[in-house]
């Protein structure tokens, strides 16, 4: 699922979408992705009770699997986006279940959801790629079971049209793409994740992103082990991609690796708070990118420190509260950056923990009419605060 170059230029949205009108389904839960190969090809059939006992101790809530497998899936206390027995190229004919099945299937309570097609590329006719044909489909996936997701994968494409038209064709319920930040420019990552979170925020969709579990491309086509800094490197990944709203981690490849495990058991504490967040705002304090935002002077809160980006999210039913997940740009250097919030009387700031369930109270410098918190920061790291502030 190697990613092309995507130059699709985006104005961000700033308000909180609307819930889209043509679907039930609700994701309730934050997604953590494990798949054991490119998922249009023939993974089917790969899971035994050993296996996903491994899955489940690296904290991942989500497989791809076949119906056959379902029952295993369960006993480990996962869930299964449901995947068919592809025949493999040219046409991946029945690399997804029909709608018939997912009928038979939507009182199972270890189905997530119901994959339909990894990188439609709008041609392939005989596969059911063109966006028609994939509108078409998902209604019929929602016509047999609405309470759980037809979900499709774009890959990023040179042709600007391709995701607007996706989106206003297929009408999808979620926006899953794929781009391996490390196996590409870092412009390339900053370019899609701004396309593709304003194109969700427009159809007020949840987005999930794809994140390669090896950041070095060369050494995963050669089936070597992730270079040194791969775990810094993975949780820049994560953390940037969550700044920008994300609601899932896709691992590719799916790995029990350390580096991935310790990711994934944050993601499982932080995933009941995140996946109730929306997008408001993306900034950056330095190094912003050509379809990005400078932190500007105006904005309620602000920083000195350079190389930060800032998520800013809120909750429908939390009116006077913002959050902000902060991340550390540079993936050599600590950060400590001094946030200040004026303008706004704040009472309370607190970080959502990612080690154990609640939130902590910061540490508030009063002065001056301002509000001041410490925010230490590893390289790569990003932290995900509370402040309250009544209106």
């Amino acid at each position: 699922m190697q990613s092309l170059w995507l130059g699709l230029l985006v104005f961000a949205a700033t308000l909180l979408p609307a819930p889209p009108a043509h679907a039930s389904w609700d994701m309730k839960d934050f997604l953590i992705l494990y798949t054991n190969g490119w998922p249009a090809d023939q993974v089917a059939g790969r899971m035994s009770e050993q296996s996903l006992g491994r899955i489940a101790a690296a904290h991942y809530n989500t497989v791809m699997c076949a119906t056959t497998e379902l029952e295993l899936v369960a006993r480990a206390g996962l869930r299964c986006l449901v995947i068919g027995w592809s025949q493999g190229p040219p046409d991946w004919i029945g690399e997804a279940v029909p709608p018939a099945v997912a009928r038979g299937l939507a009182s199972n309570p270890a189905v997530w959801g119901y994959y339909v097609m990894d990188e439609p590329d709008n041609i392939n006719w005989k596969r059911g790629a063109l966006f028609r044909q994939l509108g078409e489909r998902v209604n019929e996936y929602r016509m047999a079971d609405p309470d759980h997701v037809p979900w499709i994968n774009l890959m990023t494409s040179n042709d600007r049209r391709y995701l607007e038209d996706y989106m206003r064709v297929v009408k999808p319920d979620l926006l899953s793409f794929d781009v391996y930040r490390w196996w590409v420019l870092e412009v390339t990552w900053w370019r899609c994740l701004e396309a593709h979170r304003a194109a969700a925020l427009q159809a007020g969709v949840p987005l999930i992103v794809w994140i390669e579990s090896n950041t070095s491309e060369r050494r995963f086509m050669a089936h070597l082990p992730p270079p040194e800094d791969n775990a810094t490197k993975l949780r820049w990944s994560v953390y940037t991609s969550l700044a920008y709203g994300s609601k899932g981690v896709q691992w590719f490849l799916g790995t029990m690796s350390e580096d991935v495990a310790i990711l994934n058991a944050e993601l499982s504490v932080l995933g009941p708070t995140l996946v109730k967040l929306e997008s408001r705002h993306v900034f950056h304090t330095s190094d912003v990118p050509r379809e990005g935002q400078r932190l500007p002077g105006t904005s309620w809160y602000s920083t000195d420190s350079p190389k930060l980006l800032i998520g800013e999210l809120a909750r429908r039913d939390e009116p006077n509260a913002t959050y902000l997940l902060v991340v550390n740009k540079s993936i050599d250097a600590e950060a400590d950056p001094v946030i200040e919030f004026r303008g706004r009387t704040v009472s309370a700031v607190e970080e959502v923990n990612r080690n154990s369930v609640g939130r902590t109270a910061l540490s508030m410098e009063r002065q001056a009419g301002a509000t001041r918190i410490r925010l230490p920061l590893a390289a790569g790291d990003g932290r995900l605060v509370r402040i309250e502030s009544p209106r």
